[in-house]
């Protein structure tokens, strides 16, 4: 394979991930917004590590 050929796949391949990194890093804004807004409490965790279920309330 052509040294240029590769050099082009990496670089694209650098780019994809810049971008998907960038839409995981979006939706997880969006997410903490909606979190946020709609006033969700954590899961609190009992004693022996295991976590109490989530209840919504209307």
């Amino acid at each position: 394979m052509d040294p240029r050929h590769q050099t082009s796949n990496v670089v694209d391949a650098s780019w994809s991930l810049a971008d998907l990194r960038d839409l995981i890093y979006n939706m997880l804004s969006l997410l903490s917004v909606e979190l946020g807004e709609s006033g969700a409490r954590r899961a609190t965790t009992r004693r022996d590590g295991r976590s109490l279920p989530c209840t919504r309330r209307p």
